[in-house]
């Protein structure tokens, strides 16, 4: 399966909590978000932060296939945002996501600590699943992430035709992508507000993936 975030991520938190000790935030507040410095990130937010923060959250608004603009909202809710949900609703701005992929790219080491080992980033960024194409334009993955496979064609290109093939990273709900090309030392992540179908949001972010290269001539 492509996504299971609704069973997968709750399985794993439990996981997590039973050989470590420590619950799912705490666990992935001390040993992610502090190491990679991402201080404005977020597991779960209290009521009073949402207060604070309910008019900086980003809505969705639904733009392709013919049907009328709508926001999508659901999850920026004080219901959504104030209690954890394992593997989705994670809380803050995409620089402090870059972060994350600067670690990766580094070889799991954070600006304040390192995160994972080399050997461990390594298999998780490695071709483990080749040559598999789905109807989303998905085909070569790591342990988690999609790596670049623009040499399956144009249909597979997933960050830019320009990205080196060791370049790793994931984009999801047609409105979002972070990337790390190590070869360029470039990492990448970026959202946009307008949500439309696959193909449309594949070719805006390849664009967009095409023109940051070209911008820091790094073609």
């Amino acid at each position: 399966m492509t996504y299971g975030p609704w069973w997968a991520w709750f399985l794993i938190a439990e996981v997590v909590r039973t050989l470590d000790g420590r619950d799912y935030e705490r666990y992935l507040t001390e040993e992610i978000l502090a190491p990679c410095g991402m201080d404005a990130t977020r597991v779960v937010l209290t009521p009073h932060e949402y207060r604070a923060e309910a008019d900086r959250l980003p809505l969705i608004h639904i733009t392709g296939g013919g049907l009328p603009p709508q926001p999508t909202h659901w999850y920026a809710t004080e219901a959504a945002c104030t209690r954890p949900i394992p593997g989705l609703n994670i809380r803050g701005p995409m620089s402090d996501l870059a972060l994350f992929f600067t670690a990766l790219a580094d070889g799991g080491r954070g600006r304040h600590g390192r995160i994972l080992l080399p050997q461990t980033v390594t298999a998780l960024t490695t071709r483990h699943r080749v040559g598999l194409v789905d109807p989303f334009g998905n085909a070569d993955w790591g342990l988690g992430f999609r790596v670049e496979s623009r040499h399956l064609g144009d249909a597979c290109t997933a960050f830019s035709r320009h990205a080196s093939l060791r370049t790793f990273g994931h984009y999801g709900l047609w409105t979002s992508a972070a990337f790390a090309d190590p070869d360029a030392g470039l990492v990448v992540a970026l959202h946009l507000n307008g949500k439309t179908w696959q193909e449309e949001h594949q070719q805006r972010m390849i664009t967009i993936g095409d023109a940051v290269y070209q911008d820091l001539r790094l073609t």
